[in-house]
């Protein structure tokens, strides 16, 4: 797992930073399963994918967004490649737990409304 702030792929105002790329590249040989990002004002969660936005199942990384904490919520463009879950305009959380080869994430809004959840098995 790794988080850091911008995200690589994004539907968001900013859009995807190209430039995590190579970080991208390296994550993907290390086997990395999940990556948390801020930066963007909304939720979104990917499919996992190559950094070259390829649907993969096998080694594919998971990307989840969640800049829904505190700043001014942002609207969307049009949905990218494998992004298959957006939130704006809601503040919210998200809860992640991670088990014995497997996670499971849940976006929660400040109201309680489970409004997205996802899971996946660690490479």
């Amino acid at each position: 797992m790794a988080y850091f702030h911008r995200p690589f792929f994004s539907s968001g105002r900013h859009g995807g930073t190209r430039e995590m790329r190579a970080l991208w590249d390296i994550m993907f040989e290390g086997g990395v399963d999940v990556v948390l990002n801020g930066h963007e004002h909304h939720y979104e969660r990917f499919v996992p994918q190559t950094p070259a936005g390829i649907f993969d199942t096998t080694r594919g990384i998971e990307q989840i967004i969640v800049g829904t904490g505190g700043g001014d919520l942002r609207g969307l463009r049009p949905r990218v490649g494998n992004s298959v879950f957006e939130v704006h305009g809601y503040f919210g959380v998200l809860k992640l737990s991670v088990g014995a080869g497997e996670y499971r994430s849940a976006f929660i809004g400040t109201d309680g409304r489970v409004w997205d959840t996802g899971s996946g098995k660690c490479h």
